[in-house]
């Protein structure tokens, strides 16, 4: 199974480091130990037991020669005193003993008998020569006695027993000195012979052998065994030792790498003040050699050398060492900042220890300081300009709203840019943003270093005045801003002008809080763009009962719309040739069930600034065409386009729209555009403007001569009718002016083959003028005023070609 298996691989990996080991190594050391000594003991044990065997054996068998020599030796003296006849001592003990060697060795494997000295025998057998040496051994001893001794007989290993047979009977010695004349004398005592058993010993032997086997391999199993042990837990211990000293190393290691490669200067100082230590960031960042900052040196003598380099802060050498030694007398944690000379910003974050040192890191926090400078810019500035944003506006005028007073007041100017949007749409918003740039340096120009200038958003400025005396100090410079904004500007290698219109707070009169001044001089700056651009207003009560009327008409226009409230009023246009009506222009006017009928002037603007215009105006043609579809087939209706709608991108098929729906023929209606459209963006324009004429429509240049003229266009684009302004009509009769530039557009449009329509005609005089300079058609009160539908349509119908108005209605 893969876990056996996995389990055996582990046993073999922890055995073969065990071996590997020093422990291992030891123990295969003690092992060779244990076996010379299990050897050795078995071996000694061998030996005692073998003696002992042989001791133990040779006194049992001392024992018995004992008794056959007693036997012998009393069977020679009962044969002396009874029986004469008997066999001599030495036959008899030969025979004897060689008879019961047979008897009692047949069984018990032992071999007794009796032998002389060698050379002298009477009939006794021949002793071998390790019998012989033994006997002659025993012979040469003063009290001769047994000997037990290992012996190999005829190649097998046997126990040999030697007891003396002494000579002790007198006539015994006469008797073997008769029978051997020619040999020594014996004398009484002599070794004449010996008793001998041998008994093999080799099963014995055996036995003893495989018992000291045993002993001595028990003794090297538990010898090895309890070595193992031992070094089991030797290498036990010393394994677990190793991993906590790995541990360690590792842990060391990791130290040294957090402290090499930590952004932050680190350094450790004990009781004593002298450091522990310190990593490389910490002496590089002041410029200390390893030297300085090598372990055991005294706090102070690190101070006096990043003095002596300069990297201190504080006013001197001496109040930075008194700084510095009083924070490591500080027994709690601190952080603090230190700038030094050279502009680095230093955070220092002290931390007392318990045995009475500390530990601090140094960081280098400059970048993050001016990132963080950076980011609170960015948060309370305008991020093309630079000019302070709306936040930081709040805060100063908050400031100085708190410091004013009788005799210190503070003005806030609200301006916004005019003909602005001309600019972007036409020039691109590139185009714009460099313009807006050059804006906030010329009101950086013509303010006071205590004033700030801010961008709103948009072309939307401020300016907080602090400090003034009077609200004529405000109204001066609110005319230096004015002059400095309608000077030229160039960009991108063209000459644009604008204009800006200003709303003035004073505080405290007018406001006590910020948001209460600036939505005093919002209130003002609408003042000043509806009495006429270029100019500046102050706050005033009233402005705000104004406001409330603003914004109450602005909901009210919102639902007139889907309540019907709306409704189209037509005036007449006279073709001065054939003295006959050849068209109306159809003039919005708006019925409100409280109020009555609401000026134009009053609500258009309105419209045009919320973006109401665009839905209005598609109402406008819309019903336009539907009212003209039942009147004559040679009458044409003409509808104004404000900006906001020729943007839009449904323009035409809103224009497609109400001519399908309503079954008026192209030709007959007539758009009726200002310059200003022109000037927005050249290519869609004219894109647009072809897309119309394409529908058979017929384009007509409203009010030309008040904007910004651009004869090319007239020359890209083949209007059908340009028509006058009403303000050089009025003072045709009056100056040469206007009756100059009457003349010139009369003639040029003459020339392209336009006709031209001279609006506001209200006299008679005026009639004739305008008719002898070239117009072509007239416009007007002397004609009509504007009048609902249902009086458009009989006049219409009463109209004849030879009449002439008699008189002028008052609108």
């Amino acid at each position: 199974m893969p876990t056996s298996t996995s389990g055996g691989v582990g046993m073999r990996t922890l055995f073969a480091k065990f071996v590997c080991s020093k422990s291992g190594k030891v123990f295969q050391i003690y092992l060779v130990f244990a076996a010379l000594v299990s050897a050795g003991f078995g071996y000694q044990l061998y030996n005692a037991s073998l003696e002992a065997f042989r001791r133990q054996k040779a006194e049992e068998k001392i024992t018995a020669l004992q008794l056959v020599d007693a036997f012998v030796t009393t069977y020679s003296r009962f044969r002396a005193q009874f029986v004469a006849s008997a066999p001599v001592p030495a036959t008899f003990r030969a025979k004897a003993l060689d008879s019961f060697s047979k008897e009692a060795g047949a069984n018990r494997e032992f071999v007794l008998r009796w032998v002389g000295r060698k050379g002298r025998e009477i009939a006794t057998p021949a002793a071998d020569a390790d019998m012989a040496e033994m006997i002659e051994s025993l012979a040469a001893l003063a009290d001769p006695g047994p000997r037990s001794t290992l012996s190999t007989i005829d190649g097998k290993l046997v126990l040999r027993t030697v007891y003396p047979a002494l000579a002790r009977e007198e006539g015994c010695v006469n008797c073997h000195n008769e029978l051997q004349p020619n040999k020594p004398k014996w004398q009484i005592n002599d070794v004449m012979g010996a008793f001998a058993i041998d008994v093999p010993i080799e099963e014995s032997l055996k036995e003893l052998r495989s018992q000291s086997h045993r002993v001595g391999g028990g003794l090297f199993l538990a010898l090895g065994a309890i070595g193992l042990l031992i070094s089991i837990l030797h290498f036990r211990h010393v394994s677990q030792w190793d991993a906590v000293a790995q541990e360690l190393s590792v842990q060391n290691a990791r130290f040294d790498a957090a402290l090499k490669y930590m952004s932050q200067g680190l350094c450790m100082f004990d009781a004593d003040a002298r450091l522990v230590v310190a990593n490389d960031r910490y002496a590089e960042m002041y410029g200390l050699t390893r030297e300085q900052v090598k372990p055991g040196t005294p706090f102070r003598a690190i101070v006096e050398a990043r003095i002596a380099l300069g990297a201190y802060s504080g006013p001197n050498p001496e109040s930075y060492i008194s700084e510095r030694l009083a924070a490591v007398r500080e027994r709690h944690a601190s952080t603090k900042i230190q700038t030094l000379p050279d502009g680095r910003v230093i955070a220092i974050v002290h931390q007392p220890l318990a045995d009475g040192g500390w530990v601090a890191t140094h960081e280098d926090i400059t970048e993050q300081r001016r990132y963080e400078a950076k980011i609170a810019h960015m948060a309370h500035h305008d991020a093309l300009t630079d000019l302070a944003n709306r936040v930081l506006l709040n805060e100063r005028l908050r400031t100085a709203l708190d410091q004013a007073g009788q005799d210190r007041l503070v003005a806030i100017h609200l301006l916004d840019l005019d003909l602005f949007k001309n600019v972007n749409d036409t020039l691109g918003h590139a185009a714009g943003d460099k313009l807006l740039k050059a804006v906030a340096d010329r009101l950086r120009s013509v303010v006071r270093e205590s004033d700030m200038v801010a961008r709103m958003g948009g072309d939307e400025f401020a300016i907080v005045q602090q400090s003034i005396g009077h609200p004529m100090d405000a109204a001066m410079l609110a005319e230096r801003v004015i002059a400095s904004l309608n000077v030229p500007y160039e960009v991108d290698g063209q000459q644009v002008v604008i204009g800006t219109s200003l709303g003035i707070a004073v505080g405290p009169t007018d406001g006590r809080d910020p948001d209460q001044l600036t939505r005093n001089a919002d209130l003002a700056l609408y003042r000043a763009k509806s009495a006429g651009r270029g100019g500046f207003a102050f706050f005033e009560a009233g402005m705000d009962v104004e406001m409330q009327e603003r914004r109450a008409l602005e909901n009210d226009m919102r639902a007139a719309l889907p309540a019907g409230q709306f409704e189209l009023h037509y005036q007449p246009v006279l073709n001065l040739a054939r003295n006959e009506i050849v068209g109306v222009e159809a003039l919005v006017r708006w019925r409100h069930p409280e109020r009555g009928m609401i000026s134009p002037g009053e609500f258009i603007p309105l419209a045009e600034e919320i973006g109401f215009i665009v839905p209005l105006g598609e109402w406008v043609i819309r019903h336009a065409c539907e009212t003209a579809a039942g009147w004559s087939n040679d009458v044409k209706v003409a509808v104004n386009l404000s900006p906001a709608q020729f943007r839009s991108p449904g323009l035409v098929q809103v224009v497609m729209n109400a001519l399908a729906s309503s079954g008026l023929a192209p030709d007959r209606l007539e758009l009726e555009i200002t310059e200003n459209i022109l000037l927005q963006d050249g290519t869609s324009t004219l894109a647009t403007l072809h897309r119309l004429r394409e529908l058979g429509v017929h384009i007509a240049m409203d009010d030309f001569g008040t904007g910004y003229s651009s004869l090319s266009y007239l020359r890209s684009f083949p209007f059908d009718k340009i028509k006058i302004d009403r303000s050089f009509v009025k003072d045709i009769t009056v100056t040469s002016g206007s009756l100059s530039i009457v003349r010139a557009v009369a003639a040029m449009a003459k020339g392209l083959g336009m006709e031209t329509t001279a609006e506001g005609v209200e006299t008679q005089e005026q009639l004739e003028t305008v008719k002898s300079e070239g117009c072509t058609e007239i416009q007007g009160y002397l004609l009509s005023r504007p009048v609902p539908a249902n009086e458009i349509e009989q006049i219409l119908r009463k109209a004849a070609v030879t009449e002439r108005p008699a008189e002028g209605h008052a609108a």
